[in-house]
């Protein structure tokens, strides 16, 4: 009965939740600029470092926005009404994009796109987390973007 003080209905609880998530992801951000101040190529690194430990961590079971963004399909949930999950994947992609321009990053919009979160990957690369390969698979698929669209 709490929650449902605070909460009209169980939807608008998970739209909360999500949000909440989205906050959760911001704050990671800002900690890539606290440790790499300057250093936008670091900070890349250091989020392609952070998914890949979050893939290889048998506890985890992806990105909350982005499950969510498979398992509610309904438009109009609030979650999905109120652009919960379609604002955190533009945040989460104009981010990267950011970045690879200020890295000097050739084709920075490709290149953001590439890097970008992707529910299917994810659920691929979790299906993959008992071999034990998805940490490294990011960390070379990640250095592999990178290295392609260095400028020559």
């Amino acid at each position: 009965m709490t929650l449902y003080r605070h909460f009209p209905s169980k939807d608008e609880l998970v739209a909360e939740y999500l949000r909440q998530a989205a906050s959760e992801a911001d704050r990671c951000w800002h900690a890539y600029e606290r440790s790499h101040p300057g250093d936008p190529l670091g900070q890349i690194r250091a989020w392609l470092a952070e998914m890949a430990d979050h893939l290889a961590n048998p506890g985890k079971r992806g990105c909350a926005l982005a499950n969510a963004a498979v398992e509610l399909p309904d438009k109009t949930h609030p979650a999905r009404r109120g652009r919960v999950i379609a604002d955190y994947k533009i945040a989460q992609r104009n981010r990267l994009i950011d970045l690879c321009q200020r890295a000097g990053l050739t084709e920075p919009e490709i290149a953001g796109r590439r890097a970008s979160p992707r529910a299917g990957r994810r659920s691929r690369e979790r299906a993959e987390r008992q071999r034990g390969r998805s940490r490294r698979r990011l960390t070379r698929v990640g250095e592999a973007m990178i290295a392609a669209h260095m400028p020559r």
